[in-house]
């Protein structure tokens, strides 16, 4: 799909008077928004000198637009998730712009505001791009103005950074003539941050701080996003090695104050590995310098402490392997080492050849920089530059693989390794092995080795969760480690069991073969607490070559019992690591009530619909 749509209807043609109030706004649920919103601010300001508020949606006052004397310019970059929703930080703002434009009396309301927007998703999503749309239309119905067209960025082929690229690069034209700024500069870099060196007898009073995990204040509740608690692992065990390494941890939340519920998401913070902390820094010329002390200043708000190190903010902070776009090579070209190094970049200029040598490649920055210069360090690339264009390292996100009801004072989690080889060059998944390194391995994870290993977490609050009344059947269909929330669901039966009957338990469960089959001992031990009221079926993907069984075609299997649970009133819950999962298994729902319950196409996909609506039908997906 092009991220472009040129033909709105409403796409505001006359001229804007001054903007008083300007704004870029994000709805971010894994940080990609965010990273972006602060991108286009900083090429707002370049380009035109224009400051802009970054925020999240709903940290905006939008009551106060239609009450104020001034114009409001607002630029919105909205993700979707599985189900269609903005994310969780864009969610109060969509409920209320919503309920008033189903008004026809307020088709004016947002008559002060322009505004553009540009759509984060992925089309392996049934609803894809649903939060997006939804924001436009509704914005649109209560009188705002698009300065210029609306954009989406596309995810499925890791593509979603140069449709933002492409979208940008006119929306700021056109942006500028509606708006009637003047350029103030173009194609020149200036930098957000300024890094001063701080020398170390200047600095013996102060204190260093490589990691916000060493400041002892930190130590004390409460904790959340900003101020994640350091948990102690109890134990890890491990269900398959090797290039599919699985493994189960146990982390201990006592003194933490931190409460989650059954369903909810454990936020990590992780550590890059050491070895590419190392090539990074070689790859900038920083590596003989990777101690110096340094202090960092910038006008926005920085997301770690300063003074620190290079290879602090490296190790902690900077997220080097984030993918690479075409606009920071394009950017970082000026700086090259040599005339062959630039001439191999500019040859990745067109989308195809971009697409081919670098994003199918997954390669990072540093890596594809030292390729093209034959393992030649790029020093003169400026370090803000690096903080811009990399950004945060962000946290990473498990369900919890427990009850609450069963164990107040621990959180579980379960892990896959994410490692992959493409053309002789290794990756590995930032956080999976950083979790790893910290179970197995227990090396020099953090500047004090005679500490015990701990993982920086907070709660995170999630949707999906078991129904509350405990005789209502559920539905679990999941694959690999999707089974994680599953686990926790089957405990909170076990405990409200205690206190009476509860309702069937259907697991549909797909792995590889029997030794993928994770807990399978937990599970067979759940079964004789539960008895009947706990089914489990699996399906085995790799077991038979010539046979291969997808969970999706063990729940058809299934049809009539499927069927008839949902009858009772059962709750239909899918978890799994692949986004094909959740539109193969729209497309099963459907068909299940189309041939089990007699709909029409039309009924059967009004009906799932009003699953999800009320909460009957939930999928956690990643």
């Amino acid at each position: 799909m092009s991220p472009e749509s040129t033909n709105d209807p409403k796409f505001a043609a006359d001229t804007s008077p001054d903007v008083t109030e300007f704004g870029v706004l994000y709805g971010s649920q894994t940080g990609t928004a965010e990273k972006l919103a602060h991108q286009l601010a900083k090429d707002v300001a370049d380009r035109f000198d224009k400051s802009a508020t970054v925020t999240t949606i709903d940290n905006y006052d939008f009551t106060a637009i239609s009450s104020s004397d001034k114009e409001h310019l607002l630029i919105l970059l909205v993700s979707t998730n599985g189900d269609g929703d903005p994310s969780d930080n864009a969610m109060k703002t969509f409920r209320y712009i919503s309920d008033l434009c189903r008004e026809p009396e307020h088709n004016q309301l947002l008559s002060r505001l322009r505004f553009g927007i540009f759509g984060l998703g992925n089309t392996a999503y049934d609803a894809y791009q649903g939060a997006a749309r939804n924001y436009k239309t509704c914005l649109l119905d209560l009188g705002a103005h698009l300065v210029a067209p609306y954009g989406e960025g596309n995810d499925e082929k890791g593509e979603l950074y140069e449709d933002f690229v492409s979208w940008k690069s006119k929306f700021l034209v056109n942006m500028g003539s509606e708006c009637n700024w003047k350029v103030i500069k173009e194609d020149q870099y200036t930098p957000l941050y300024q890094i001063q060196p701080v020398s170390a007898r200047k600095h013996t009073d102060g204190q260093l701080v490589a990691s916000l995990r060493d400041l002892d204040f930190l130590d004390r509740p409460p904790f959340h996003m900003a101020k994640p608690f350091m948990a102690p692992i109890r134990s890890c065990r491990i269900f398959t090695s090797g290039e599919r390494c699985q493994f189960h941890c146990e982390l201990d939340l006592e003194g933490s104050r931190l409460r989650y519920q059954t369903g909810d998401h454990i936020g990590i913070y992780p550590t890059n590995r050491i070895a590419d902390v190392e090539q990074f820094l070689f790859a900038f010329g920083l590596l003989d310098r990777k101690d110096e002390i340094v202090q960092v200043r910038s006008s926005t708000p920085l997301w770690f402490v300063t003074p620190t190190t290079y290879v602090a903010i490296a190790r902690h902070y900077l997220s080097i392997n984030s993918p690479v776009s075409s606009e920071i090579i394009q950017q970082i070209s000026k700086f090259s080492p040599s005339k062959e190094a630039r001439e191999k970049l500019e040859l990745l200029a067109s989308r195809e050849q971009f697409v081919k040598k670098v994003i199918k490649r997954k390669q990072t920055l540093y890596r594809l920089l030292l390729d093209v210069s034959s393992g030649q360090p790029w020093p003169d690339v400026p370090f803000s530059l690096l903080l811009e264009s990399l950004g945060k390292l962000q946290p990473r996100f498990y369900s919890v693989a427990s009850s609450n009801l069963m164990y107040e004072n621990q959180a579980h989690i379960s892990v896959k390794c994410e490692r992959e080889t493409i053309d002789n060059d290794a990756f590995y998944g930032v956080c999976s092995n950083f979790i790893e390194e910290a179970c197995f391995k227990s090396s020099n994870l953090y500047l004090n080795p005679d500490s015990s290993i701990k993982l920086p977490l907070y709660i995170r609050r999630s949707n999906f969760k078991p129904p509350v009344r405990k005789d209502r059947p559920i539905i679990m269909i999941c694959a690999g480690t999707g089974i994680a929330p599953f686990r926790g669901f089957i405990q909170e039966r076990i405990a409200q069991s205690k206190s009476g009957a509860v309702g069937k338990n259907l697991l549909f469960f797909g792995c590889r073969d029997e030794n993928d089959a994770l807990y399978s001992d937990d599970i067979a031990q759940y079964q004789k607490q539960l008895g009947s009221s706990l089914e489990v079926q699996l399906a085995y993907s790799r077991a038979d070559p010539s046979h291969k069984i997808y969970v999706q075609e063990k729940v058809r299997e299934h049809a009539i019992q499927v069927y008839a649970l949902i009858t009772q009133g059962a709750y239909i819950y899918v978890c799994g690591n692949s986004v094909k999962l959740s539109s193969s298994m729209n497309r099963l729902m459907r068909e299940l009530l189309i041939r089990q319950g007699g709909a029409s196409e039309i009924e059967a996909a009004k009906e799932l619909k009003q699953f999800r609506l009320s909460g009957r039908y939930q999928e956690d997906l990643w």
